[in-house]
C-alpha cells in the first residue's frame, strides 16, 4: 500500500482548496463566411434546407443542370427570399406569364408546382420546374449567354 508523505498531503489539500478560474468561452464568427458571418454561436440551428439570412455565393441549377453561380440575399424568413426577372431569365425559366407587377419572385413562385431545394453545406440550390417553363440551354451553351 503506497502511503502519502506530509507534503504530498499538504499539496493535495491546497489543489482541492483551489477554486478553478476560467475564461468565458469564445468563438470568432470572423472566421465564418456567408450567411453565418457576424451571427450569435449560441442561436444557430443549421438546417440544410433553411439557410441562415444572409448574402451567399450559390450554384443554381435548373432540372439538373448548372446554370451559374448566382448572390443570393436570403432573407429573416427564408420563405421569403425572392429572385429579381433578370435573374429568372438568366437562369433559362419562362417568367412572361408571372404576374406583370412583380419584380421579384419567391421560389414557390419561381417553381410553378415543381420544387426548391437548398444544401447549404455545398451552397447548392436546385430548382426543379416544369419542363414548359424552361428555355433550354443550346449544346455547349453557357448561361451567361442567356444575359440580354
Amino acid at each position: 500500500m503506497l502511503r502519502m508523505t506530509p507534503l504530498a498531503s499538504a499539496i493535495v489539500a491546497l489543489l482541492l482548496g483551489i477554486e478553478a478560474y476560467a475564461a468565458e468561452e469564445t468563438f470568432d464568427t470572423h472566421f465564418m463566411i456567408g450567411g453565418m458571418k457576424d451571427q450569435q454561436v449560441a442561436n444557430i440551428r443549421l438546417d440544410d434546407n433553411q439557410p441562415l439570412p444572409g448574402q451567399y455565393d450559390i450554384d443554381i441549377y435548373v432540372n439538373k443542370q448548372w446554370r451559374g453561380k448566382y448572390e443570393i440575399i436570403v432573407k429573416d424568413n427564408p420563405q421569403e427570399t425572392c429572385l429579381s426577372r433578370e435573374v429568372i431569365k438568366r437562369l433559362g425559366i419562362n417568367s412572361d406569364n408571372f404576374a406583370s407587377g412583380k419584380q421579384c419572385l419567391t421560389f414557390e413562385q419561381l417553381v410553378q408546382g415543381g420544387s426548391y431545394t437548398w444544401d447549404i453545406g455545398v451552397f447548392r440550390l436546385d430548382f426543379s420546374v416544369p419542363q414548359a417553363w424552361v428555355e433550354e440551354l443550346e449544346s455547349g451553351g453557357d448561361a451567361a449567354n442567356l444575359l440580354i
